[in-house]
């Protein structure tokens, strides 16, 4: 009996080991590994609808695959054009109202709240430290911003390489997604009840975290197109679909859109346009961290404090794909917590 306790144990040392080896050479990809598993997982029913149809899994996988890339490249180059393309507007804009200290072209004759914030804005660009602050100001955000730009052109051989290695990932998780399944239950060592319960709650968090959040991001998008349609924004539709697809970006969201179009607003002169927009802009930037925690902690049975908390660890973790990640792994945390508490009352009546 003893040689085979021995070799027990030196299996499960030599795992342990190897485990870590591979925890450390995979830890430059974990990021794109994680958003492939994510990924097989919102689009393994395409998959399978597919499968069916085309009778081949190795090409229901590339047709999946080849339809994210589609999906991701589009929105990325129309947002992309249609950002710089506002920002360099705004930057001229602004310059422009610095350089003449004038909102708007002509005299605002009105008596109202728009007419007396015009004139009271004119007053202070008149001042030449003011002007002086303001025009640093603009110039040192512009500076910031290219050093961005500049950086994150640095990162594209990085960003496409990390694409391509989730796509490649994914391709062989759809294709072979059901053996990886049943191979991951049968390595849990707990009773098929426990197995079965703990793939239960993770498909139903993953299913609520992934479509609460487009949910949340379909609201906001809807909410902000709408007012920006209310306070004379051109493009309504174009920029309600932007917002949709930036909402979805952590730390990135519809301000990316309501603020320049707010700036522009005040540098038109027309302020009360400007302040809608703005106060619109905050209500529907504040709305999610009410609305996503709810939505989700109904579908999923968790608390939304363990919902809030695990998409907030979640980014900082894991980056964009931590929106769903970080709320699984608690919900898979709390799921062993009650798998632990079920065998301590069990030893215990026992």
């Amino acid at each position: 009996m003893a040689p085979i306790h021995y070799r027990k144990y030196v299996l499960l040392g030599m795992l342990i080991l190897l485990i870590t080896l591979v925890s450390y050479l995979l830890k430059p990809f974990i990021r794109p590994v994680l958003g492939s598993l994510v990924l097989a997982y919102i689009c393994f029913p395409l998959y399978k609808w597919l499968r069916k149809r085309v009778h081949r899994d190795w090409l229901a996988a590339a047709l999946v695959s080849t339809f994210l890339v589609l999906l991701f490249a589009l929105p990325v180059i129309v947002i992309v054009n249609s950002i710089s393309s506002e920002v360099t507007v705004n930057y001229i804009a602004i310059k422009q109202v610095l350089a003449t200290g004038k909102l708007m072209d002509g005299t605002c004759v009105d008596s109202g709240i728009g007419c007396k914030f015009v004139a009271w804005a004119e007053n202070l660009l008149q001042d030449q430290q003011i002007k002086f602050y303001l025009t640093d100001l603009l110039r040192r955000t512009s500076d910031y911003l290219l050093a961005k730009a500049g950086a994150m052109v640095l990162q594209i051989p990085l960003i496409i390489m990390n694409f391509f290695i989730m796509l490649f990932v994914l391709y062989y998780l759809l294709k072979e997604g059901d053996t990886i399944s049943y191979r991951l239950k049968r390595l849990l060592p707990l009773r098929e009840e426990q197995r079965e319960s703990i793939f239960k709650r993770l498909n139903s968090v993953t299913f609520a975290v992934m479509y609460g959040q487009l949910l949340v991001c379909a609201i906001q998008a809807t909410i902000g197109g709408l007012f920006l349609w209310i306070f004379g924004v051109t493009s309504p539709l174009l920029w309600t679909l932007v917002m949709f697809f930036t909402a979805l970006v952590p730390f990135l969201g519809t301000p990316i859109v309501w603020v320049p179009a707010m700036l522009l607003k005040f540098a038109q002169g027309e302020a009360f346009n400007g302040f809608g927009i703005l106060i619109a802009g905050i209500f529907i930037s504040v709305i999610d961290n009410f609305i996503r925690p709810k939505i989700v902690s109904s579908r999923a049975s968790i608390h939304p404090i363990f919902v809030l908390l695990g998409v907030l660890g979640g980014i900082s973790l894991f980056g964009f794909f931590g929106i769903i990640i970080g709320p699984v792994l608690l919900s898979i945390f709390m799921a062993f917590v009650d798998i632990f508490e079920e065998e301590m009352q069990l030893e215990a009546q026992s």
